[in-house]
């Protein structure tokens, strides 16, 4: 008895978690809500994502030398369109967790150092500021070079194509899960806050372009969220063909889109009745409504992407490794994105093979983004989990719907030039909401683990001032001037040192890698109890079979247990289930399908 009472004490303990976090959400990972409502929370996803999806290529078009307004439109659908199948392949065969996918900042640096290479076209002589810095996103519209373009964004499209197959070896071999074995919540609590920290300069960029219009957007975020999330509004419904009202919590559903639509409105009144000035040097003009009108008038109406559109893939060796850096900073961050996701969206801890699979998604779409000329590669994205926190809606279905809307979006690039001029100050205002939960939720891990222990203190601490602190210096300008230090590290080198000298650069100037890199060898090195790290609950709830009955419910593939419950010997392949635990619950649970419930 007291054997069984204790087991039982431990699975209440494994699925407290989870349930408790379904209590305050309004639609669970598995709940499916109303098909209007989902394309409403659907856009809603699509909003938080698309300026980081449209703003990264757009960062990129002058080294690439893209000035036409129409080669830019091109790239930037295509990037859509690309995020919408990532998406799909994430949600239906990939940990399944209501996970947006999006461009990734990890390929930027090692993107750039391949642009600079003697090896590509140089851009012509009529490309205004032939340079590979990341100041050179401006939208112009001078002279077309489609031609050198083209094959600039093939070297770099077949380089992370290649790069990304490591991504794909690390998921299938199982060596994602080996390392999530020794991953626990003080690795995972600084990781994630990093995630949201990391892209404060981000946020600040574009609110400082107006703070009272970003402002405005935190406060209508804060006022829909945790203020107005209990009223009702009545809205009429047709029922047995007699029309009633019935109540609708519209502003806890739809925060961020009420936010948006009333801050962006707010934005063309002031535009229209001359508030913000014209002049694109002086303070608030970014918060104008008709900076994308010729965007939109001169986007096609349809053109859908496909693989080599840009020109044959092509590969630069010495890139490869610098890419691959991009690649483990990906990686590392998405670990982090998972657990995240799962904890805001009621799912319990991601099982190894839920994590593998996500991993071997990633790498897949990065692949299809290689091949569909789009350069900024695929990773989860953390403001979207933010979203869930604030929306309370983690429905896998809904993020379904907001693949579909960028599906959409990257075959109409005229409707995506409507949502890509939405104003800076707007996307900032609504960045710092986000972040700011993303932030929150990395440190609520901390409560898994005895933070009355110095040694976790010190973990925790630690690895976020070394993440924030390394990778400032090594951007800031050195002593000698003219160059910021890691530039002056690689002066000098020639060949494979040189190469190798920038991989881990890359990986260093990165705060998320760091932060997780240095709290995963002091949470492994430094001597301390399984309990006090917060390991203890979490290998129970792995080794019982309940669980992993359980975590079908939630990370098994599509008819996973009806096609391959009958192959045992499955398990070796890290990336499924251990059908071999399951298959007699599944079949006591068919039998007696009330079981369960009792």
């Amino acid at each position: 008895n007291v054997m069984t009472e204790d087991a039982n004490e431990k699975t209440e303990v494994a699925d407290d978690s989870p349930n408790s976090a379904k209590k305050n959400l309004l639609y669970s990972i598995l709940d499916v809500p109303p098909i209007s409502q989902c394309i409403l929370l659907g856009l809603q996803h699509f909003i938080t994502m698309m300026s980081g999806t449209a703003i990264l290529p757009t960062l990129l078009f002058k080294a690439l030398c893209i000035t036409e307004l129409s080669d830019q439109s091109a790239v930037i659908s295509s990037t859509f369109f690309v995020m919408g199948l990532a998406t799909l392949l994430q949600t239906v065969l990939g940990t399944r967790l209501p996970i947006i996918q999006g461009a990734s900042a990890a390929f930027m640096i090692p993107t750039f150092a391949i642009l600079a290479s003697d090896r590509l076209p140089a851009c012509p002589a009529d490309h205004v500021g032939n340079d590979s810095s990341i100041d050179g996103g401006a939208i112009n519209s001078t002279t077309s070079s489609s031609p050198v373009w083209m094959e600039r964004i093939s070297f770099v499209g077949g380089t992370l194509a290649v790069s990304s197959l490591f991504q794909v070896i690390m998921g299938s071999t199982g060596f994602t899960a080996i390392m999530v074995r020794r991953i626990g919540p003080l690795v995972i609590a600084p990781t994630i806050c990093l995630i949201g920290l990391s892209l404060v300069p981000v946020a600040a960029s574009s609110a400082s372009s107006n703070w009272y219009v970003a402002m405005l957007v935190c406060i209508l975020v804060i006022l829909f969220s945790y203020v107005l999330d209990g009223v009702l509004v009545p809205l009429p419904i047709l029922s047995q063909r007699r029309i009633r009202c019935s109540g609708f919590a519209l502003f806890k559903s739809f925060p961020v889109l009420l936010s948006v639509g009333i801050a962006w409105a707010l934005c063309a009144i002031l535009t229209v009745a001359g508030a913000f000035p014209s002049d694109p040097g002086a303070w608030s003009y970014a918060a104008r409504t008709d900076i994308g009108s010729r965007a939109f008038t001169e986007a096609a109406w349809f053109r859908l992407p496909y693989p080599g559109q840009f020109g044959e893939p092509r590969i630069l060796a010495v890139g490869i490794l610098g890419m691959t850096a991009g690649v483990i900073v990906s990686v590392v961050e998405s670990i982090g994105d998972y657990v995240a996701a799962a904890r805001l969206s009621g799912a319990p801890r991601p099982p190894a093979h839920a994590i593998n699979r996500g991993v071997i998604m990633e790498g897949v779409a990065c692949i299809l983004s290689g091949l569909f000329g789009v350069p900024t590669g695929s990773t989860s994205y953390s403001e979207n989990i933010g979203a869930i926190g604030i929306t309370r809606v983690g429905s896998r279905r809904v993020i379904m719907f907001s693949a579909v809307i960028m599906l959409f979006f990257g075959i109409s690039p005229k409707s995506g030039a409507v949502f890509v001029s939405l104003p800076q100050p707007v996307v900032g205002g609504l960045f710092l909401a986000m972040f700011g939960m993303v932030a929150g939720v990395g440190l609520s891990s901390l409560q898994y683990a005895n933070m009355n222990n110095q040694r976790n203190v010190f973990v925790v601490g630690y690895s976020i001032i070394l993440g924030l602190a390394l990778p400032h210096w090594l951007r800031s300008p050195s002593r000698s001037g003219g160059m910021s230090n890691d530039q002056a590290m690689l002066v000098g080198k020639e060949g494979a040192s040189l190469i190798v000298l920038e991989t881990l650069l890359t990986l260093l100037k990165n705060e998320i890698f760091v932060t997780g890199f240095a709290a995963f060898l002091l949470d492994n090195l430094l001597r301390g109890s399984p309990s006090d790290r917060g390991l203890v609950e979490e290998d129970g709830a792995d080794n019982a079979d309940t669980g992993q009955r359980n975590d079908l419910d939630y990370y098994d593939i599509p008819f996973g247990v009806k096609l391959l419950g009958n192959w045992p010997r499955l398990h070796v392949l890290p990336f499924l289930p251990d059908y071999r635990l399951i298959k007699n619950d599944v079949k006591q649970k068919n039998t007696h399908p009330k079981s369960d419930q009792v």
